[in-house]
């Protein structure tokens, strides 16, 4: 008998935006843009998805609390997102990839009314600012935004394509 010849097969693709969230207190001291030993383990697995074929860009967002002021927040956003932007490159992410790093300073901030609300009764100044820093801790990090290009399924190639 003859065998049909098998029909060339071509992808269906669909892009998806996923977001790798690392708080500043892991990857950094508070107030500071230096790397910690310690993010390095966990950075080294975002460089290694971030390498994925999958992966068609990536945006790295640094953000800031809502203590100090905007300008000085801004700068340190900028500081964080490029110091793990340089990371990632450093580890084998292809530059190319990299499509922006920006800081957002304390533009997407949240948590600022929750946490003067839940701090106001603590008399002490000190254990209050001490209090307030670690509730606003969320606010301060960096996202990682993976522009990933998945194949959904293959289809038989159309005469043309």
């Amino acid at each position: 008998g003859d065998k049909e010849a098998e029909k060339p097969m071509v992808p269906v693709t669909r892009e998806e935006e996923k977001v790798i969230r690392l708080q500043a207190n892991f990857l950094f001291g508070f107030d500071k843009s230096t790397l910690r030993p310690e993010a390095k383990q966990t950075l080294n697995q975002v460089a290694q998805e971030v390498s994925s074929s999958e992966v068609q860009s990536i945006r790295i967002e640094g953000h800031t609390d809502f203590m100090g002021s905007e300008k000085y927040n801004q700068a340190l956003s900028e500081r964080r997102a490029q110091a793990v932007a340089d990371y990632l490159v450093a580890q084998g992410v292809d530059a190319g990839k990299v499509a922006a790093v920006v800081g957002l300073g304390e533009t997407q901030q949240q948590m600022q009314a929750q946490c003067e609300e839940e701090v106001k009764g603590i008399k002490n100044k000190a254990k209050r600012r001490t209090a307030l820093i670690a509730c606003i801790e969320p606010d301060r990090r960096v996202d990682v935004r993976l522009n990933k290009r998945v194949v959904e399924r293959y289809e038989e190639m159309q005469p043309g394509q």
